[in-house]
């Protein structure tokens, strides 16, 4: 008998949910005023009263063993009555409020919880009460009734009914999943060097309930060296859910084929792909209001039955998929897709969903869900998630919206005026200096930030829909405050004045914050091809001792890879200037070496341009060039070119750290060589300089090094991307010669060559010679 286990809260909110979607409106602190309100109504009653009654029941139901668990607010139990008392905070008014008119999510919770009480306790009928409270007008309304069991239980009965339709879809197709993976197989003949020993690791650290960093470069088959074995994990019991988390939609592809080859060998899987809100939308411009969106007026009247046709007729749920049923039962596409992660075994979603408190999948983190997260390309994570947990505001959009709302809020106003003053003041105190850094949070601005949400709370309740500039603002306040609550050690305030006073509390080390959520997963597995330093990442990714580090050697052989370092280059900024004549010596000799596409990286636009204007004119290449701002459409355009190798060698001049240095594959001969001028080191900036003073002694490397060598370790990859590839990485940069870098250079670089412009044709002579000897 297969046990199913539930929030009786989480069941209801998901059953009984009804009407429209509304772009919420509720200030940072809602749960936590929330939580207050409840307790002080709580306080407020006599002896009789009993707060925070927890129920536990278990019951079959069609042949499934039921566990609902829930705690109700209030249990009055008097002499001759006893009343289940629930309490909920509004933002509307209550006069007009009855038990006819509540929201039926509130009525069933209650009923719910009166169902159980009366079971337990062998009771033919019970009081139940509703405890509003409108945080607005600090108003206060109970709406009591006499209900008998048997209304009580047609209630029950119905909702677990209800919600039964979806759990037997699951476990019915459950069975045919476990089957499929029963007699899974590994889709190739062998494993590649190393893959198996890694996929053994991530399967017992799914077991073990363990963290587990992977360095493992290209062609080793990372993706389905970690999927195969997450799923191995599922069909034994070790894990319920899998999440495959990525930072670019290029990697979200690459898992969601791994998966569709894996399902012609016979695996049967339910996945979601959930894409990012504005690429799902039917609607020209987003508007995600019942007023202006067909598919979210009465989007939770529809949503359930199209979950149920769905699941119904199909297993794998991506964009296409899901916008098709979408529009067959007018919902929205974005909100189905989250609905759908809840009844998926796999699913492949951006970092955001996992880690970013102000967008994240709540609905994932829970115990009975044993989750494991792959995180992909995990070198990225390190400045997402600084990013995620940082948050701004600008004095020019607080004035903005100050001019907006003098004439239609006297509250919001007043609030905007003062948060205003404390703009003005910073400004006031940044006229002598380049910028303000406090190790406090801002408590002051958090202050008079919280005065404005409360009234725009209150206002937008009343008013509805606003300009866009005014909810922007509102929204950028309930971020700020989602961060300012999360301030700890590893958390500094800085003001700069560019023009426009920026304030912002900025997360210098995400490792404390990235554990939060890591502690309530079954496991997580980093893995890249570029985490190097690998003591780096742990550190920073918030590894602890009795998780494990792996390294892997690429599978290649290393006769088809010249690793060259031209130390007679000096790319630093201040000598740089004397190295562009002899950049472009480089990169003749290297076109001149074969004819092919080769790439070439500088640190800036600055610098690429300084080199390009004097390597053109030039007929014996054909040159391309990277520009600042590019559409898809000429990225794409710009990628055309390497899918030929034409009459003669064609060079690409780009940026590193940019969209041609990740996430592209060049194989076979689009690319056979790239030079990287510099070593990557970030633009020297106040938030590099914050990071290097907190870690200290390894302040510099956290800061600058390490993340500059990752990007160069990222664009080198490029060229050799399957173990028929041949190419050459060329390093210009003195500082590469150097036991400082050297150190930080992948294993499989051991055959490194110096080189100058006087000897490198006979260098790529010879490596090229080689190649026809083969």
């Amino acid at each position: 008998m297969e046990t199913v286990r539930c929030s009786i809260r989480e069941m209801v909110e998901f059953i009984s949910r009804s009407g429209h979607i509304i772009t919420e409106i509720s200030a940072n602190n809602r749960a936590v005023e929330g939580t207050r309100i409840h307790q002080l109504i709580q306080k407020q009653q006599g002896e009789s009263y009993h707060a925070e009654v927890a129920l536990n029941y278990e019951f079959e139901y069609e042949g499934f063993l039921y566990v609902l668990q829930g705690r109700m607010d209030g249990l009055i139990i008097l002499e001759d009555e006893v009343c289940i008392d629930e309490i909920k905070s509004v933002t509307y008014p209550l006069d007009d409020l009855d038990l006819e008119h509540v929201n039926q999510r509130h009525f069933h919770q209650l009923m719910c919880y009166a169902y159980i009480y009366c079971v337990q306790n062998d009771l033919k009928e019970i009081d139940c009460q509703l405890t509003y409270y409108d945080v607005n007008n600090k108003d206060q309304k109970i709406l009591k009734e006499h209900f008998l069991f048997d209304q009580i239980e047609l209630i029950f009965s119905s909702i677990i009914g209800q919600y039964h339709a979806f759990v037997k879809l699951y476990y019915d197709f459950k069975q045919i999943r476990d089957q499929s993976l029963e007699t899974l197989a590994f889709p190739y003949d062998q494993y590649r060097n190393g893959q198996q020993e890694m996929m053994n690791a991530v399967y017992y650290t799914i077991k073990n309930k363990q963290k587990l960093f992977i360095h493992a470069a290209t062609g080793l088959g990372k993706t389905l060296g970690t999927v195969f074995p997450a799923l191995r994990a599922l069909h034994h019991g070790h894990t319920n859910k899998i999440m495959y988390l990525t930072a670019k939609a290029i990697t979200r592809t690459v898992a969601k084929e791994t998966l569709s080859h894996l399902e012609k060998n016979g695996l049967i899987l339910r996945t979601v792909v959930i894409t990012a809100k504005d690429q799902m939308c039917f609607l020209e411009e987003r508007h995600c209001h019942p007023d202006y969106c067909p598919y979210a007026k009465n989007h939770y009247d529809r949503v359930n039955q199209a979950m149920l046709d769905i699941m119904a007729h199909a297993n794998t749920y991506d964009k296409e998929n899901i916008q098709e049923f979408a529009l067959k039962h007018e919902v929205c596409p974005f909100e189905f897709s989250l609905d759908l992660f809840l009844f998926s075994d796999f699913s492949i979603l951006d970092y955001n969903y996992a880690f970013d408190p102000r967008v994240n999948l709540q609905r994932a983190f829970y115990p009975e869900s044993k989750l494991t997260m792959l995180v992909d390309e995990a070198h990225n994570l390190v400045d997402r998630s600084r990013e995620m947990y940082s948050k701004a505001l600008f004095h020019s959009h607080i004035r903005q919206v100050k001019t907006l709302m003098s004439d239609r809020s006297k509250n919001a106003y007043k609030a905007l005026i003062a948060l205003d003053e404390a703009m003005l003041q910073l400004k006031n105190d940044l006229v002598d200096r380049p910028y303000i850094v406090d190790y406090q949070p801002p408590l002051e601005i958090a202050k008079r930030v919280e005065g404005f949400l409360w009234a725009m709370q209150k206002y937008l309740s009343e008013n509805g829909e606003q300009e866009q500039e005014i909810l922007d603002l509102y929204f950028e306040c309930v971020a700020f405050m989602k961060i300012f609550e999360l301030y700890r050690e590893s958390y500094v305030t800085y003001a700069i004045d560019d023009g426009d006073v920026m304030l912002k509390i900025y997360c210098m080390d995400p490792s404390s914050l990235l554990n939060d959520y890591y502690s309530q997963a079954q496991a997580v597995i980093f893995f890249s091809a570029t985490l190097l330093p690998i003591q780096y990442f742990y550190r920073i990714l918030g590894g602890k001792k009795d998780d494990f580090k792996l390294y892997y050697d690429s599978p290649f052989d290393s006769q088809n890879r010249l690793v060259l370092v031209g130390n007679d280059v000096q790319a630093k900024y201040r000598q740089r200037i004397y190295s562009y004549d002899k950049i472009c010596q480089y990169i003749s000799e290297l076109a001149k070496g074969k004819t092919g596409n080769y790439l070439i990286f500088f640190s800036s636009y600055e610098y690429l341009n300084q080199v390009y204007q004097r390597f053109i004119p030039n007929d014996e290449v054909y040159v391309y060039k990277q520009e600042g701002q590019m559409s898809l459409e000429d990225k794409n355009i710009f990628l055309d070119h390497f899918k030929t190798v034409k009459d003669r060698s064609q060079v690409f001049f780009t940026v590193l750290g940019g969209m041609f240095s990740e996430g592209i594959d060049f194989k076979g001969e689009q690319l056979i060589g790239t030079i990287i001028v510099g070593v990557g080191l970030p633009q020297l900036g106040l938030e590099r300089n914050l990071i290097k003073s907190y870690f200290e002694k390894d302040g510099y490397d956290y800061a600058y090094k390490y993340p500059g060598m990752n990007k160069v370790l990222q664009a080198a990859g490029r060229v050799i991307r399957t173990n028929q590839d041949r190419g050459v990485i060329l390093l210009l940069d003195e500082r590469y010669a150097s036991n400082e870098y050297t150190k930080m250079f992948p294993r499989e670089w051991k055959h490194l060559q110096k080189t100058s412009v006087d000897h490198i044709s006979k260098q790529l002579e010879t490596f090229w010679n080689s190649e026809n000897k083969q």
